[in-house]
């Protein structure tokens, strides 16, 4: 640790003389061109001034303003969860941190509040909920355990050396981008030495808080607790993306992983893309030069290698040390509500497909395939289905080639059908055929099965029409996306 230590200072270090040395020697063109050769040529005493002023400005250092990212935890508002961290805290032979955070976020993380350069200042840690009601304890424990284990190896005095210069480069880089790409090119070719050098190191770091991880909670733990991380956050990114319309602009604040991001989770086709994205993620692993964190496959080969510990798979998910916030005037409740445990053995908690979670993908579907439904209403749904939902059909504009985009399509119709049922006071539940229904009173309407027998004729039109208004149902539009008045 000292050795990797020394050589983030001597980079930082070297950056430093490396910026002030390049503005020493702009300063010194004029000064020399003035006093040896008695003339002052403007442009270039103008491009030396500004080059030397650029750099110097874009190393000064900056000073970070700390924001309350979350809920504020304590032993008196959440003792279950500072005795897990406590037991975790002398398991690693560290102190608790100053600061505990609960924060929405599929994440855990430490870091350092105040101080200089990592001297000084609070410990801070960071627990995302999100992250608490996908891992079990265990899992949960391994995870907390890898962020002590940053603390234990120096790693929070040691990254903010590596995080300013950083930072330093990529202003210099900015600011000199619109001056001159010759004063450019240096910081550019120390910067591509300096990241792939402190990423090496950082990734280091990562493997020791792992078997730190491995030790306190177990090898298997530690893996299904990074498996549980890195499927949350793959499919955070999409949730992302489908609820923000402008999200890549980088300007439009995210979706909070909030109750509408667990019930994505749930979805099947969340699911699958999971285990897809994780199969192809440990097949072919991808080592980015720009990352610090090994790749997920390297870290998991690494800690196969150590005792695998405890099963987790039956153990209840970490929410459960998770207390109430009780004001100071209530009533202190006889027993605080436990989060529903986790799935069974081997699965994992977005693999749970259940009713809740439809309503939220019929939503997404409608909203992102407003353009074909516009206008269309269950009563018309007869003249809409066919083009749809059979292989060699329309979608929209689009020719439908295959089986596959034709089931899409019949999917569309059903989410359709089942929102424009529930926005009209229709209520959402489970059925035995595995998909939901909705119902009102005694009456039942299996979305899909309805758009099945439209698409294969075993309904026709005029039986269709029929039925849809002795429900009262006809009139109301597949592209709805409020509830009825």
């Amino acid at each position: 640790m000292t050795g990797r230590a020394v050589l983030a200072v001597l980079l930082t270090i070297g950056f430093y003389v490396l910026a002030i040395g390049l503005a020493v020697a702009l300063l010194a063109v004029p000064y020399f061109e003035w006093t040896g050769l008695h003339r002052i040529n403007i442009r270039i005493t103008i491009f030396c001034l500004a080059g030397a002023a650029i750099i110097l400005l874009s190393i000064l250092p900056t000073f970070e303003h700390f924001r309350i990212p979350g809920e504020p935890a304590s032993p008196g508002t959440h003792p279950r969860l500072f005795a897990e961290l406590s037991a975790i805290a002398r398991a690693v032979g560290e102190p608790l941190p100053e600061e505990v955070y609960l924060v929405q976020d599929v994440n855990a993380g430490v870091r350092q509040r105040g101080g200089i350069m990592g001297v000084g200042g609070r410990r801070v840690m960071l627990l995302g909920v999100p992250l608490m009601r996908i891992l079990r304890v265990s899992e949960f424990r391994a995870v907390v355990a890898h962020e002590f284990g940053h603390y234990q190896g120096g790693h929070t005095q040691l990254a903010p050396w590596i995080y300013k210069t950083r930072e330093a480069i990529g202003r210099t880089l900015t600011h000199l981008s619109g001056h001159s790409a010759m004063l450019m090119w240096p910081f550019l070719q120390y910067g591509h030495l300096f990241l792939s050098i402190t990423q090496d190191i950082s990734r280091h770091q990562e493997f020791e808080a792992d078997r730190l991880a491995a030790r306190v909670a177990g090898a298997r733990a530690f893996i299904a607790g990074l498996r549980g991380v890195y499927g949350a956050s793959f499919a955070y990114a999409h949730f992302c993306r489908q609820n923000s319309a402008v999200y890549a602009d980088a300007l439009t604040p995210r979706p909070a992983p909030d109750e509408n991001f667990m019930r994505f989770l749930r979805l099947p086709h969340t699911g699958d893309a999971i285990r897809k994205a994780m199969e192809d993620e440990l097949a072919h692993p991808r080592l980015d030069p720009y990352d610090s964190h090994p790749p997920l496959a390297a870290r998991i080969a690494a800690l196969e290698k150590l005792p695998p510990g405890v099963d987790s798979s039956t153990e209840p998910l970490a929410a459960a040390l998770l207390d109430p916030i009780v004001s100071e005037n209530a009533a202190v409740p006889t027993s605080a509500p436990v989060p529903t445990a986790a799935p069974l053995a081997g699965a994992l908690p977005w693999e749970d497909a259940g009713a809740g979670g439809e309503q939220f993908r019929w939503d997404d579907d409608v909203r992102r395939n407003f353009h074909i439904l516009r206008g269309w209403t269950v009563g018309t749904l007869p003249d809409l289905a066919p083009s749809v939902g059979k292989a060699g059909g329309k979608l929209g504009t689009r020719w439908v080639a295959d089986e596959e985009a034709a089931r899409s399509g019949r999917a569309l119709l059903a989410g359709a059908l089942g929102l424009a049922l529930v926005r009209a006071g229709w209520v959402i539940e489970a059925s035995a055929s595995g998909h939901a229904v909705v119902r009102k009173g005694d009456v039942v309407v299996d979305p899909v099965k309805e758009i099945e027998q439209l698409i294969d004729g075993s309904m026709d039109a005029a039986g269709w029409r029929a039925k849809a208004t002795a429900m009262g149902i006809s009139s109301l539009r597949l592209d709805a996306l409020r509830r009825a008045a």
